[in-house]
């Protein structure tokens, strides 16, 4: 159900006419009336209930009376009248002794009087043009719970802006009654992106900490519809793509580390580095995609490459750690050493009987039955990263096997031992590649 909801104030409100998306509403003193008018209008829109939420004083003044010009109705009446003469079918649902706010404790209960009104899967447009003090600050944060906890979905948060009217007018409010009605249309601004950015910040924080795509990628395919309402020129369809190629590297290399698929790790990690740098600060002007403009600094500051493959399975072992991936940490960090190690040796990286060869060298090690080959692998790159590939490989196989052995693990150790196991490796490699 598509509901409009909205706080009507005690004030002495000027009749005017309201604008958005190039609509432009009927003249009343209560834009309660003309917010409805224009969704009216739109093809899109079928506000099925508008429930209004009123103070005491609230419903004396302009409820049922009209504060600015008593000889006319007040929005209760004005309300019936434009569901009449427009013939709509339309439920007005007035929510009476709404709280002052004067304590906390009336705070959290104008929070229930609101959640009270918003059901399951509800559409919501909600108007807070003549919310006082705290109550806007509250509407944003109601709305979003409730999108989280009721499924609704915001599809629209309004404020005329009668302070702009004036301003580009040169006038003061007061002095409104000079412009003549027809010309008195004030802009309807949609707050709406600004209910998303609590999206973006809770996409940011679950890639962030834990690689999780999903949000960021649901997120930035909306932006891109978004951008697409505002293209008007070539160049703002390159970064349309721009921001799509965005979203599908987040994407890959997110499942290529959360499933280890060593093969593309590098060329996703390259290619995220690449969109990042592609796409720069270039949406920061659109209204739309503005929250990308962090997103995009915060990833760079954390994506960094290096001209090494090695280093740069290091840097994604590091993400891994910094996330609490520890299975897939130990995973890659193990098979990126065994691949570096082939790869010195010349071998073939995906022959599989080539890469038990590393793995087993330190077990050969151990109990003195090294063969020649095995001392060719040593004398070019040294006893360490044997030693080290071997240790990953017990801490590995007791993941794997989810702790069933005799000397199993806990959760704490394990997490401590991808850190070792990581900083060993910088030095191992540094030491091997500085030769």
């Amino acid at each position: 159900m598509a509901k409009l909801l909205t706080f009507l104030g005690t004030g002495s409100y000027e009749e005017c006419c309201y604008s958005y998306n190039n609509q432009v509403s009927i003249s009343s003193n209560y834009i309660q009336i003309c917010i409805l008018d224009i969704l009216n209008k739109s093809v899109e829109t079928n506000i099925n209930e508008i429930i209004i939420f009123l103070t005491k004083e609230a419903e004396i003044r302009n409820y049922l009376a009209n504060a600015k010009y008593p000889s006319k109705p007040g929005l209760k009446k004005q309300l019936e009248n434009y569901i009449q003469n427009n013939n709509i079918n339309l439920k007005i649902t007035p929510v009476k002794n709404v709280p002052n706010g004067n304590s906390e404790e009336e705070i959290w209960e104008i929070f229930d009087i609101l959640m009270n009104n918003i059901k399951e899967d509800d559409v919501i447009y909600f108007d807070i043009t003549h919310s006082f003090r705290f109550l806007p600050m509250l509407a944003f944060i109601t709305l979003n719970y409730s999108r989280y906890i009721k499924n609704t979905h915001v599809a629209g948060v309004f404020y005329g802006s009668i302070e702009s009217f004036c301003q580009e007018k040169g006038i003061s409010i007061r002095e409104i009654e000079k412009i003549p009605i027809s010309e008195r249309i004030v802009p309807i601004i949609n707050l709406t992106n600004f209910i998303e950015l609590f999206d973006w910040v809770i996409g940011v924080k679950e890639f962030m900490t834990s690689l999780n795509y999903s949000m960021l990628d649901q997120l930035s395919k909306r932006g891109v519809k978004n951008l697409n309402r505002e293209v008007k020129e070539k160049n703002d369809f390159i970064i349309n793509n721009e921001l799509r190629n965005l979203s599908d590297s987040i994407k890959n290399l997110s499942e290529n580390i959360l499933l280890c698929r060593g093969l593309n790790l590098i060329k996703s990690y390259k290619k995220l580095k690449k969109n990042l740098k592609e796409i720069g600060e270039k949406n920061a002007t659109k209204k739309s995609l503005k929250p990308f403009k962090y997103i995009i600094g915060k990833l760079n500051s954390t994506i960094e490459c290096e001209e090494n493959d090695i280093k740069n399975y290091l840097k994604i072992v590091e993400l891994c750690c910094n996330n609490n991936l520890i299975q897939q940490g130990l995973t890659i960090l193990e098979e990126s050493l065994i691949t570096y190690v082939l790869e010195k040796m010349k071998m073939n990286m995906i022959d599989l009987n080539n890469r038990k060869i590393p793995t087993g060298i330190y077990n050969k090690f151990i109990k003195k039955e090294l063969e020649k080959n095995d001392l060719l692998f040593i004398e070019k790159l040294g006893e360490e990263i044997f030693l080290l590939i071997y240790n990953i490989a017990g801490i590995r196989n007791d993941i794997n096997h989810c702790g069933f052995r005799p000397s199993a693990a806990d959760t704490q150790t394990l997490k401590v031992k991808l850190k070792e196991f990581l900083d060993q490796a910088k030095e191992i490699i540094e030491n091997i590649e500085s030769k």
